[in-house]
């Protein structure tokens, strides 16, 4: 991985020196600013096509193809539960509009709370869809199974039964033939 000697000596942006806002591309080690600063890292992206960058406050990676993060949620080592990674700023994504993000600090605009509490509520309820199609499928499969080997059972037994008559046909056909040949 290619890195320039300012990157390595200092944390600063290559094209303005700041070291606010920094982020690094994770394909060659390049150290610019954010979209907020002077766009370093988004001139490199648009230069190189390197789609990947890494917010070195946050430690979040941004995906410049899909222009959004590549994840949001990281789980909590305490109760292993998924909560959303806080922005060392205070600030907390909130929708905005299809296909993107906002970014609003606490106190302005909506709360950011009701919206995570929302988010993690709809999570927990597809997770819960998820959990129920799951078991549904289990059980389905499990019937489909108890079914087949019912009717190989009885396809067993039909075939014993019609093995054991025509063992029964073939014994009275024999003495039948021996009884006409006995009267000829």
């Amino acid at each position: 991985r290619h890195m320039s000697d300012e990157a390595s000596t200092a944390n600063t942006c290559e094209l303005c020196g700041t070291s606010d806002s920094l982020w690094i591309c994770l394909v060659c080690g390049h150290v610019g600013c954010g979209r907020y600063g002077c766009g370093a890292g988004v001139l490199h992206n648009e230069r190189t096509s390197h789609n990947f960058a890494m917010e070195l406050d946050s430690q979040r990676v941004w995906d410049y193809a899909g222009d959004n993060y590549v994840h949001r949620l990281i789980q909590n080592k305490v109760d292993g539960k998924l909560v959303e990674l806080p922005h060392p700023g205070g600030r907390v994504t909130v929708p905005s509009e299809p296909g993107g993000e906002a970014w609003r600090r606490p106190g302005g605009g909506p709360s950011a709370a009701p919206l995570a509490e929302l988010e993690m509520k709809q999570r927990r309820m597809e997770d819960e869809h998820e959990a129920v199609v799951h078991e549904y499928s289990l059980l389905l499969t499990g019937q489909l199974e108890v079914q087949r080997q019912h009717f190989e059972e009885q396809l067993r037994i039909a075939q014993l039964e019609q093995a054991a008559q025509l063992a029964e046909r073939d014994a009275i056909l024999v003495n039948e033939r021996a009884e006409l040949s006995r009267r000829r």
